[in-house]
């Protein structure tokens, strides 16, 4: 009984500590860059802000960050944007990540290989559904004209309208490299259309956030190595600190619902 009590505690404490554990870290923030957590005021970020699940990003004009997860996928917030981490479990055996895009533009450089149908990559905004597989992709929303659109740089992209009255998706149109599509008001999107090298060079260089952004102030230089080094093995340490019965028992990430804001 003894034993049981023990291992039950153990148990415990380890899940607390990976309920605490950050699944990104801020490499680069420029200007005016918050993020808010479940249910209370945004506060403002900088490089070395851990970012968690169910965590809004708020950047302000002229304002970016880029966030690096713990699976070495890249999260590129462009200027006044606010964009919700919904879900975001990276394990062995399950690979989910739900982002909304309330407003703005995100850039994702998507390392990890995702199926779209057990293991998703998706990006939410009140028209449409965005999906990939491994790829980089920018996607955009206007609230004002209720209008999603999708460039995709490397790989390929899903792209779906939403109804966000019914939550219905329509039929996939799939934007390659080098093409860009829209959608309006959740209709199915636009056929594809190839941009001519200049404006893919133009758009593809204003969307990616670079280290010559970083703040000069040197008490922003960067977060120490070891913090990235932890972040980037989350995963791996997770994986392997316990074994499968103890894993059926701790508690995952909790499953959010995504909720359609307009």
């Amino acid at each position: 009984m003894k034993k049981l009590i023990l291992i039950l505690l153990v148990l415990g404490s380890v899940s607390q500590a990976l309920a605490g554990e950050a699944y990104g870290l801020m490499m680069i923030v420029k200007g005016q860059v918050q993020v808010a957590k479940l249910r209370a005021e945004p506060t403002g970020a900088k490089v070395g802000t851990k970012v968690y699940p169910q965590d809004t990003i708020i950047t302000g004009k002229d304002s970016r960050a880029k966030i690096v997860m713990s699976d070495r996928n890249i999260i590129n917030v462009l200027p006044e944007t606010k964009l919700r981490i919904d879900q975001y479990i990276s394990e062995l055996k399950e690979k989910n990540v739900r982002l909304s895009l309330i407003e703005g533009k995100v850039r994702n450089n998507v390392e990890q290989k995702y199926d779209n149908n057990e293991n998703r990559f998706e990006i939410k905004t009140p028209s449409a559904v965005v999906g990939v597989r491994g790829t980089q992709f920018v996607t955009s929303y206007k609230r004002a004209t209720n209008v999603t659109a999708v460039t995709t740089f490397r790989g390929e992209v899903i792209f779906r309208g939403l109804d966000a009255l019914s939550n219905k998706q329509t039929e996939a149109v799939m934007v390659r490299r080098g093409e860009t599509s829209e959608n309006f008001d959740g209709k199915q999107p636009g056929t594809p259309v190839k941009m001519n090298p200049v404006e893919f060079k133009r758009v593809d260089k204003d969307t990616a956030v670079r280290k010559e952004d970083r703040p000069l102030d040197p008490m922003q230089a960067g977060p120490p190595k070891n913090d990235i080094g932890q972040i980037i093995a989350i995963k791996d340490r997770n994986d392997n600190l316990l074994g499968d019965s103890a894993k059926n028992i701790i508690s995952k990430p909790a499953q959010v619902n995504i909720i359609i804001e307009r």
